[in-house]
C-alpha cells in the first residue's frame, strides 16, 4: 500500500510565515517566459498559475528614495566628471600633461588627463562665441552677429490702432 501524498501548494507558506524563505512562483522564476516558445506547456503553466491574488507570493516594498540626475551619474560611473567651465584649479593644473609629454610619458600624460579631466569651454554658455571667432569671420557674419546683439525692439501696443486711423483719414480724404 502506498501512503497518501500530501499535496502541498507553493504559495501556501506566503500568507502566514515570516520567514524570508524562496518561494517557487513560475512567473518569477522565468519558467513561463521560457515555455513562451512551446504553446502547449505555456498554456499548462498559465493555467496551473494560482488565480486568487490572495495566495500569490507578495514582494516587499524596497526602500525608495529620490535620487537626483548628479547622484545617479556618479553611480554608474567610477570617473571625474568633466566640468563644463573653466576653474582656477583647471588653469593651475594646464601644464601637468604638457610636462608628460615633454619627458616622453605618453601614458603618464593620458592617465593624468583621465583623472584631471580638461574643461569643456572657458565659459558654460552655448551661445557665446569669442569675439577672435567673430573678428576672423567674413564682414556679412560679423554683421549678422552685430544685429543680433541689438535686437531691442521697442513694443508699442498703440501704434496699430494709429496707423489705422491714419489710413482711415486717407481713404476718407480720397473719397
Amino acid at each position: 500500500m502506498s501512503e497518501p501524498v500530501k499535496q502541498t501548494s507553493a504559495f501556501s507558506d506566503t500568507q502566514g510565515s515570516q520567514s524570508p524563505a524562496r518561494v517557487a512562483d513560475r512567473e518569477f522564476d522565468g519558467e513561463i517566459n521560457r515555455a513562451s516558445a512551446q504553446g502547449a506547456k505555456f498554456s499548462l503553466l498559465l493555467a496551473m498559475l494560482e488565480q486568487d491574488y490572495l495566495h500569490r507570493p507578495k514582494l516587499l516594498a524596497s526602500e525608495t528614495r529620490e535620487e537626483t540626475q548628479g547622484e545617479i551619474l556618479s553611480e554608474l560611473s567610477h570617473y571625474p566628471s568633466t566640468p563644463l567651465k573653466a576653474d582656477s584649479q583647471h588653469w593651475a593644473q594646464a601644464n601637468s600633461p604638457g610636462k608628460h609629454i615633454a619627458q616622453d610619458s605618453i601614458t603618464s600624460a593620458h592617465l593624468w588627463l583621465v583623472m584631471h579631466p580638461q574643461p569643456l569651454s572657458l565659459y558654460n554658455d552655448v551661445k557665446r562665441i569669442d569675439d577672435d571667432v567673430i573678428a576672423n569671420c567674413d564682414i556679412h557674419t560679423q554683421q549678422r552677429q552685430q544685429a543680433l546683439k541689438n535686437t531691442d525692439i521697442a513694443v508699442d501696443e498703440t501704434s496699430l490702432y494709429d496707423i489705422l486711423q491714419g489710413m482711415e483719414t486717407q481713404i476718407d480724404t480720397a473719397a
